[in-house]
């Protein structure tokens, strides 16, 4: 198989990647998962679409050492999506003092006065504030109302008033500090919108567009002479990603240009 762009796990990245490129008619692109792919929502598992839970089953089984000698699982998505589909969906934004920092030391275009216009895009935000939030990007962004919360939110939101911390609406707001109901990308019946979702999905008819699940990427190629990637070698996995067939055929996907 050849393509103009071969694109190395479908995650939070490759899924937007993805959809992003093969928008141009010309250009062939391919994206590589090692887990499985769900083309709509209909096929979706309940647990990649129940923003209320992480999803374990589409995991990597990582674990993080919180403290010395204490281990919890870490998930991270073995899935088309990646993490974004079975992630906790909280869409918080860092501080502009964070993107400034990364462009002094080097990140030129992280300023925070250009990666702002780029989440403006990106979501569709309809209770945020308008000079920082924007409307009609793919990805729904909305905050949980008093009604929705449990019980124990509900405490905590109380304990924070009683020691004065500053009721606030949009924790994503620069000049915004306090407690409130977070942002999560999530839609107003509480699916989670991971970027297999809020990207790729409309991507799907491309007849440019190919997405093959299941495969683990072994080894890459690349030319000396011409300084870039020029193949992949993956394994194919036959019958169910967690459950890995020994006897995968290894197979060169080649770059053409």
């Amino acid at each position: 198989m050849q393509f103009d762009e071969i694109i190395v796990g479908g995650g939070f990245s490759g899924a937007v990647l993805a959809a992003r490129l093969s928008e141009d008619a010309r250009r062939t692109v391919l994206l590589i998962e090692a887990g499985p792919d769900y083309k709509d929502i209909e096929t979706t598992p309940a647990t990649l679409l129940n923003c209320r839970r992480v999803a374990h089953d589409h995991s990597w089984g990582c674990e993080a050492e919180i403290v010395p000698g204490r281990s919890v699982p870490y998930p991270r998505g073995k899935v088309i999506g990646g993490s974004s589909s079975v992630n906790a969906c909280l869409a918080l934004r860092g501080m502009p003092s964070d993107y400034d920092e990364w462009a002094a030391l080097g990140g030129v275009d992280w300023t925070w006065a250009k990666v702002l216009p780029v989440f403006m895009r990106m979501e569709h935000d309809l209770g945020g504030s308008r000079d920082v939030h924007g409307i009609g990007g793919p990805t729904p962004i909305r905050r949980y109302a008093d009604s929705e919360l449990w019980p124990a939110q509900k405490a905590f939101l109380r304990v924070c008033e009683l020691l004065e911390f500053v009721t606030i609406h949009d924790h994503n707001h620069p000049s915004r500090s306090g407690a409130g109901s977070g942002p999560w990308n999530i839609t107003s019946d509480n699916v989670r919108m991971s970027t297999a979702i809020a990207y790729l999905l409309r991507a799907r008819g491309r007849a440019n567009l190919k997405v093959l699940p299941d495969t683990l990427v072994d080894r890459m190629r690349d030319r000396a002479s011409w300084k870039r990637l020029t193949q992949v070698m993956a394994k194919r996995f036959v019958g169910s990603a967690q459950k890995k067939s020994t006897s995968a055929k290894l197979e060169w996907l080649g770059i053409a240009r």
